[in-house]
């Protein structure tokens, strides 16, 4: 065969070119997106990456100024900070507390339960006195003391004076605590009250230590009673309990129940008080008085109404009385 020319070649290749131009390239561009083919959601994700990311950058920086920067704190949240102050002092205002030192003040109304934190040194008026019913007083161990003048007055003719712990129609109120209270017309005062008691206190030199007057159901025990004008007095009070009490050396009477009806007198232990021991007038009725120990007294150990017979009032002695002297006669085993 005769060999083909260079131009005969030359054509078949451009004929070769021709047909895959028309079909190669079509298809090469078909699959090559331009920039204005891309999808506005794929865009939005893209930047929505990209924001992210500096986000995440940037945000160690932000968290470590918060951490050397002291958050201030917001404005209400101080007002609260200062209202909530205010309520406290207000709560102990209330119970006879100072804010600044939470000591109780003399001559203080309490409405709440209180307990002492140190002494209370008062000057010629009240200790305490107690504005609402079933409230407690715990002396904790401390003393309420007085520096009014003492012994210028019959004590069981007047019972105007100052008191340690006044308890003035309040029922239900406990005065209690190993303390003292001295130094008063009256070291504790149940005035037309019900349901007190006073346990485990000192009563040392006033004019009386215990006084119940208009009272019902008075509780009075374990207490000790030393060197005070009268020890306890009781007056027009009712149904009420004496017991387990020391009482020693008050200078002029032990116990006197005047007016009193319904009442255990009982247990207590007493020697030295002045004239009588334990003294229930005419118009004391049925009371009992019994298993006390009682010595030493001027006029009787025990006494009813001055000799009269246990049968007027109907008060009775029991058979445990430990005692010396009694008017009338018999009343001591």
């Amino acid at each position: 065969m005769e060999p083909k020319s260079i131009a005969f070649y030359t054509a078949v290749a451009v004929s070769i070119l021709a047909v895959l131009s028309a079909t190669t390239f079509p298809t090469l561009v078909q699959a090559q997106p331009t920039d204005d083919d891309v999808p506005a959601e794929e865009e939005n994700e893209a930047i929505n990456q990209t924001e992210e990311e500096n986000e995440a950058a940037t945000e160690p920086e932000e968290e470590n100024e918060a951490a050397t920067e002291p958050e201030e704190e917001p404005e209400e949240k101080q007002k609260s900070n200062s209202a909530n102050s205010n309520d406290n002092g207000a709560a102990s205002q209330s119970l006879g507390l100072s804010p600044s030192s939470g000591v109780a003040s003399c001559g203080q109304i309490v409405t709440e339960d209180v307990t002492l934190t140190s002494d209370l040194e008062c000057g010629t008026g009240d200790g305490l006195i107690v504005g609402a019913s079933g409230i407690t007083i715990n002396l904790n161990g401390y003393s309420i003391t007085s520096s009014d003048e003492t012994g210028s007055e019959d004590p069981s003719m007047n019972y105007d004076g100052s008191s340690g712990v006044l308890v003035a129609n309040a029922d239900d109120v406990d005065i209690s605590g190993l303390g003292e209270i001295s130094g008063f017309d009256e070291g504790v005062t149940f005035m037309g009250s019900s349901g007190g008691s006073v346990a485990d206190v000192q009563m040392a030199n006033n004019d009386i230590g215990v006084l119940m007057s208009g009272s019902e159901e008075t509780e009075v025990s374990r207490n000790t009673m030393t060197n005070n004008g009268i020890a306890l007095i009781c007056d027009s009070s009712n149904h009420g309990a004496i017991a387990f009490n020391q009482v020693v050396a008050n200078l002029e009477q032990g116990m006197l129940l005047l007016g009193c009806d319904t009442n255990v007198v009982a247990a207590n232990n007493m020697f030295g008080n002045g004239e009588n021991g334990i003294y229930l007038d005419i118009m004391s009725n049925t009371n009992t008085i019994d298993f006390n120990t009682v010595f030493g007294h001027e006029v009787a150990d025990l006494n009813n109404d001055d000799g009269r017979s246990t049968n007027v009032n109907q008060n009775s002695f029991g058979e445990n009385n430990n005692c010396g002297t009694s008017t009338p006669g018999g009343l001591c085993r």
